[in-house]
């Protein structure tokens, strides 16, 4: 039984892949450099934006549970937020905040005390870490704040934009 030879590459075919090579490079090129010599030039890698979920489910579980600890929703190790609720409008109302200080170590973060209504910071279960005593009332005055939205139902907490 005969074998088939496989393609065949003759000098038209590489002629013509290496000058779409070269087309494509010099594209590719032009666009960084475009956009290297912009002056307001932002690279945001991934969501603009976090999606909590179910506006009415969120809110229920924070009248039922408290405020919601969400664990590093933009990056790795530096976004803890919390989200809150306050009132009775799934349209407003929304506040998110660091979960955390600046200047405390990751495994410190802020938890929620229902009698007092208010946060402490606590340090995280087998941590080796001191946190000070401090607590934040039920809006996070003085933490990082990010703004809320409400699209169609579903909470955004809007992470690139600069915070408060």
């Amino acid at each position: 039984m005969p074998v088939a030879r496989g393609p065949q590459l003759n000098a038209r075919n590489a002629l013509l892949l290496g000058f779409t090579a070269v087309v494509i490079a010099g594209l590719l090129g032009a666009m960084v450099w475009f956009a290297a010599s912009q002056e307001n030039t932002q690279f945001v890698l991934g969501d603009r934006d976090f999606d909590a979920g179910d506006a009415e489910a969120i809110d229920q579980e924070i009248r039922e549970r408290g405020p919601i600890l969400f664990s590093d929703v933009g990056s790795v190790g530096q976004r803890d937020i919390i989200v809150n609720h306050r009132g009775n409008d799934l349209e407003q109302g929304w506040l998110a905040f660091a979960a955390r200080r600046a200047q405390d170590p990751r495994d410190c973060f802020f938890s929620w005390d229902p009698s007092a209504a208010e946060f402490f910071l606590t340090t995280a279960a087998g941590s080796s870490s001191t946190c000070d005593e401090v607590t934040v009332d039920a809006e996070g005055t003085g933490l990082l704040q990010y703004r809320v939205e409400v699209r169609d139902g579903s909470i955004h907490v809007l992470l690139n934009e600069s915070p408060e």
